[in-house]
Formats: structure tokens, sequence, C-alpha cells
């Protein structure tokens, strides 16, 4: 097999790395934002490759920090199974969990601070996996772990009190992180007070549970995913209600990812908590 037109010589992104672990990160963000998406999921392949056994933790912490400023501009490609952006989170992730017991939690917290919530939400699930085998993981990651949890929450609760207007987030993924970080009763908590208090109705609740998903394939849209009830079962009220027995819609456009039509969608296809 040949050398791919777009390859990179390591050497170059040697001395990018270099650059950055002392905190000059051009060079690797030039690699890794390549306007050629072959080219960054390259770069971004044979960073992580470098490998991470000799970095000190101020070198960790200062490409995690330059990583994260730019790391939720990179192009949303349509048809990659995994993009130069998932590579990049990936090894967010591995380099977080190389940061040491005794890290200072508000500096870790900074480093991650400019990317959006789900990624440094997943970035620090990655690290949590490499620490699993671990006998005793750095004490910042449970502290980490729990902060982040109440900001997802924050994020669901802020999310369904605009009900159909709220912006699109991953509310399911925020839901299912902020109960396996935090406490698991808190925002079940917060969500029944909301239906209690009128703010919002079950079906609002119940339409987060619906995610989005696309084929890969180049040019492939977003469409409606399914209704989640294991998400559901975290979040619902106890007991039934008149809402779960109505039938599902059939002729639902899953083209169309609105909060709307996802309360659309939802309807039928959900089980009271503990019956599914």
């Amino acid at each position: 097999m040949g050398i791919p037109d777009y390859d990179i010589p390591d050497a170059i992104v040697h001395a990018a790395l270099s650059a950055a672990r002392s905190g000059v990160g051009e060079a690797l963000k030039q690699l890794l934002t390549d306007p050629d998406p072959n080219r960054a999921y390259l770069a971004a392949e044979k960073a992580q490759s470098q490998g991470l056994e000799n970095w000190e933790a101020d070198e960790l912490l200062a490409v995690i920090s330059g990583l994260s400023v730019y790391v939720d501009d990179f192009p949303d490609v349509a048809g990659l199974l995994f993009s130069a952006r998932d590579r990049a989170i990936f090894w967010l992730g591995e380099m977080l969990s190389r940061v040491p017991d005794g890290a200072d939690l508000a500096t870790v917290s900074a480093a991650l601070s400019q990317t959006r919530p789900a990624t440094r939400f997943q970035a620090l699930q990655r690290a949590q996996k490499r620490q699993e085998s671990s006998d005793r993981p750095p004490s910042w990651i449970e502290a980490l772990g729990a902060q982040y949890a109440r900001e997802a929450r924050r994020l669901v609760m802020q999310n369904l009190r605009r009900r159909d207007q709220a912006d699109e987030m991953p509310v399911a993924y925020y839901i299912n992180f902020a109960t396996d970080n935090g406490d698991p009763e808190a925002l079940k908590a917060a969500v029944q007070s909301l239906i209690h208090q009128g703010s919002v109705e079950l079906e609002d609740v119940a339409s987060r549970t619906v995610g989005i998903r696309r084929l890969v394939s180049p040019g492939a849209a977003w469409r409606l995913g399914d209704a989640d009830q294991a998400t559901w079962n975290r979040i619902a009220p106890d007991g039934t209600d008149p809402w779960y027995e109505v039938s599902p819609e059939q002729d639902v456009d899953t083209s169309d990812v609105s909060w709307v039509n996802r309360r659309r969608f939802v309807r039928g296809r959900l089980q009271p908590p503990g019956r599914a």
C-alpha cells in the first residue's frame, strides 16, 4: 500500500506536539484543523500515537487547554464513522487520565473550560474508563465528575423550562451523565417539581429521551432516533398517567428534529418506569 496523498511526516507532527507541550500550540492547531478531513484525522491519530508516558502534568494540561479552545470547531463531516473531532476528544480523555493525583481541581477544570459541555463530559468519561482498573484513581476525577454532573443537571433543567423553544442539545446524554456522576435522585426530584408546578408537562420531559442520529453516508441528514426507555426510567415520575395510554402516531416525519415533533413522536412509545 502506497503513501496516501494526505500523509503528514511524523517529524512535523512530533515538532508541533513538542511545541504544544511547552504551551505553543499554533502548529498543532493548524494540523488538527486542516480543511481536508482525512489529513486532520491523520494528524490527530499521529499525535495520539506519540505516547504520553513521559509527559509532566503541566505539559498535559498545556495541550489539553490549547486543544479545548478549538476542538469543537472541527468540521462535522457526514460520512465518516470517526471524525478528527471524535479522535481529538478521545485524545483529550487519554491525556486527562494521565494527570496525576494531587493536581488542583480548579486547574484541571479550567483546562477544559473552553469546550462545549458534552465535549468535556465525554473527555472525562474516557479518563474515568482508563482509570477503572486503578487501585487509586486521582482524587480530582471523582470531584470533577460531581462538578460536571451539577452542570449537566442545570443544562437539563434550563432546556426543559424552555419547552419547545429550547435549543438543540443532547439532553438524554446529559440526563445519563448527571445521574451516573452525581446524586441519581436529585435530577428526578427536580424534574418532578417542574411537572408539579405546571412549568412543563410529562410529554415535554418524555420528548427529551428522543435523540437524533444519521447514517454514515456523505450528505446524510440528522433524523429522529428512538425514545430511550432506560433514560426515561431515570427521571420519570413514579406511577402511571393517562398520557401513557395514547397510541403512537404513525405518520411522524423523522427528518423534523424539533422538540415539537419529538413530542409527537414520543407519544405511546414509553412505559411508566419499572413496567417496561
